[in-house]
């Protein structure tokens, strides 16, 4: 049987290196939890713990101060988002100290809630295939569903990406004996899609292509095409030509349902020469400017960090004067603007936006320590948050707007 306290340790240990694959593969908490191999997908380890921590995610009708809240928003923020203690604990207005205890605590309570749901006393040493259930596509579903909640899409350097991609396909390369090449060109432009999506669409794509063909030859060209680039992958047999394509049971099902989420596509099909081509393609990343107004220069940077990887461009103004005089230069999208600021408050510069005859139609997010959220909307703010602010709201708001 395995002790508690070595269970939540390994928890512990799994947070703090949650998007660093070597380290998690190596942590003994991937086999307790009957975890898939890998770094994507639904049963790895990595997911796991993301599903994890948002199935501590309070209902709606919580009270905001309530301790399930605290405990999620320092897993969210602290893990999944990556940001550090001293961020985190300003963001919650705990101190330092205080956080840390807090953490320990949410960190204690995730890791009783996997032990309770995989039933860690029964577990040990169980294989990854004995802990799959006849819910299998139920849980393909319920990730998807993940990601289409979470529809803002980033925006990620294939050249960042692929890499990892490779590092992850080099046993199943040397397993198969297959020969890989890749032409990556380094001035590729910014795709507009889920950082994780992106990776699992081209693991599964080119696990794919190998698993064809032992042997043989894999060669993925990557280019740009307009408002696309393109992962060309050309798979040659080192034998016999390939089998005719299977009408039904579609192997990259998932993979095209993942790239339709994010207005892409994939198709496959025979080159004339006994081999195959698979054409993926992403849409191009082109970025909307975002006028983020506040006076707190944490504040501005944490906003500006939110949106870093996001379709959106984050651009500060540090008053509501230099705001007014910024947004006809720059056109902004939105506009997310504070409300207690020195010399000129947020309600005399949402005044000023909406008597002006070439801002008056931007849409102004309100993001305050107050409650003032009927006399924001009365003054002409197209949306309302209460700081502290948290990625996904703010991102959800300006899709809403700007969509």
């Amino acid at each position: 049987m395995i002790p508690r306290a070595a269970f939540r340790e390994q928890v512990r240990q799994a947070l703090v290196h949650l998007y660093d694959y070597e380290r998690l593969r190596d942590l003994p908490l991937g086999r307790w939890l009957g975890a898939e191999p890998g770094y994507t997908g639904r049963g790895t380890l990595h997911q796991i713990l993301l599903d994890a921590i948002q199935a501590l995610r309070p209902p709606a009708g919580t009270p905001a101060a309530a301790p399930a809240w605290r405990a999620y928003h320092i897993l969210f923020y602290r893990f999944v988002q990556g940001m550090a203690v001293g961020e985190v604990a300003s963001q919650l207005g705990f101190g330092e100290r205080h956080f840390r205890r807090q953490q320990a605590r949410a960190i204690r309570l995730l890791a009783d809630w996997l032990w309770e749901h995989y039933h860690i006393d029964e577990a040990e040493g169980r294989s990854p295939r004995e802990a799959e259930d006849p819910g299998q596509q139920a849980d393909v579903n319920a990730n998807l569903a993940w990601i289409e909640r979470e529809r803002t899409p980033q925006q990620v350097n294939l050249q960042e990406v692929m890499p990892g991609v490779v590092k992850v396909l080099n046993r199943l390369l040397a397993a198969q004996g297959v020969r890989f090449t890749l032409d990556l060109p380094a001035d590729l432009p910014p795709l507009s899609i889920h950082r994780s999506a992106l990776r699992q669409i081209l693991v599964s794509t080119l696990s794919y292509a190998v698993g064809l063909v032992p042997g043989g030859r894999v060669e993925a060209h990557c280019r740009e095409l307009d408002t696309v680039v393109q992962v060309l992958a050309s798979v040659h047999p080192a034998g016999e030509p390939l089998p005719p394509l299977a009408v039904e049971g579609d192997p990259l099902a998932i993979t095209r349902r993942l790239l339709a989420m994010h207005s892409g596509s994939l198709s496959v099909l025979p080159d004339g020469s006994g081999g195959l081509t698979i054409d993926v393609r992403v849409p191009v990343s082109r970025r909307l400017p975002v006028l983020i107004v506040d006076d707190n220069p944490d504040t501005a940077r944490l906003f500006a960090r939110y949106l870093a990887d996001s379709r959106y461009q984050p651009i500060v103004a540090r008053s509501g004067q230099e705001a007014l005089a910024l947004a006809p230069e720059i056109e902004p999208r939105a506009i997310v603007l504070d409300v207690m600021m020195p010399a000129q408050d947020g309600w005399e510069v949402l005044s000023l936006l909406k008597a002006h005859p070439r801002l008056e139609r931007i849409p102004v997010i309100v993001a305050t320590i107050l409650t003032d959220r009927e006399l924001a909307l009365s003054l002409g703010a197209a949306a309302f948050l209460h700081k502290p602010v948290s990625q996904a709201t703010l991102l959800a708001a300006l899709d809403r707007l700007v969509e």
